[in-house]
């Protein structure tokens, strides 16, 4: 069992991943990307995803050089640039965001989900990076099962990784059960921006418990259903609140009462389990609506 941000698993190639990372996106400014990634470092923050403009990266890389870390402790990842841009695009992409960043290698490197003609092309470019030892592990980012088999069938080096949204409100179980049986890790983002809501009862009774946060409750069920996580905080306190999540242990009866959150999973629900909502299931089926 994983005892810290620190502890990894191994990922099918090999290669080993920390459970717990940090990803930052979009145009947040370097001052706060200096702040995120100082707070994530203390939190016990050794992977890193990021996908930002020019000034992010430099940010980014300046923040991470600062932290005296050797890179064989760090957990490096960006996106490739979309799936919609096709081999070409791809490789330049990857080219131009590592010359930026500083760096002659990358642990991880994911493609979004597009339409196939362009992703397979996109994939052969991650494929070849790969091969030249540009990149440790290629992986996804989005990919339904559709996509996922579709590109398992026409694939010569197996992605090693699909990041998806992934919590108690969007478990994705035939998913998680698909890439289980193929041997393929999911990693867990929080609810997409726009997304977020207020937290069920049974969330905030159970981080009420355990004294913690709902957000924690969300990232420690991740965790013990072997789900490595990412998180987007960027405000130094939130953070430090990330790394807090391996101080605490979900019993079995937590962990299924988590599981039945989903708006379709009330009817699998084992009899007793209820007792820990409050309101009873009148008050659980309102919340998972």
């Amino acid at each position: 069992m994983f005892r810290s941000p620190c502890d990894r698993l191994v990922l099918n190639n090999g290669v080993s991943l920390p459970w717990l990372g940090h990803a930052l996106h979009g145009q947040p400014g370097p001052m706060a990307v200096e702040r995120a990634v100082s707070a994530a470092l203390e939190a016990g923050c050794r992977s890193f995803h990021a996908d930002l403009d020019e000034a992010g990266d430099s940010a980014w890389a300046n923040a991470l050089r600062a932290s005296g870390l050797a890179r064989g402790e760090l957990f490096l990842s960006i996106g490739s640039g979309g799936g919609k841009q096709g081999y070409a695009q791809t490789r330049e992409s990857f080219e131009r965001r590592l010359d930026r960043l500083g760096l002659e290698t990358l642990d991880l490197c994911l493609l979004d989900a597009s339409p196939a003609s362009r992703f397979l092309d996109a994939w052969q470019a991650l494929e070849e990076l790969h091969g030249e030892a540009r990149v440790r592990a290629i992986g996804l980012r989005g990919f339904p099962m559709q996509a996922l088999r579709e590109l398992l069938g026409a694939c010569d080096v197996r992605p090693a990784l699909n990041q998806i949204e992934l919590h108690p409100l969007a478990p994705h179980k035939s998913l998680r059960q698909f890439c289980a049986a193929q041997n393929l890790q999911l990693r867990a983002l929080p609810p997409l921006p726009g997304r977020r809501r207020a937290p069920p009862s049974a969330l905030l009774a159970l981080a009420e418990r355990h004294g913690c946060s709902a957000a924690q409750i969300a990232q420690r069920w991740c965790l013990q259903r072997d789900l490595p996580v990412l998180t987007e905080e960027t405000y130094p306190a939130l953070l430090r609140r990330a790394g807090e999540v391996f101080d605490f242990h979900l019993d079995p009866d937590e962990l299924a009462l988590l599981d039945a959150l989903a708006p379709d999973a009330f009817s699998e629900a084992p009899r007793g389990l209820l007792r820990l909502l409050p309101g009873g299931r009148r008050r659980a089926v309102a919340t998972a609506a």
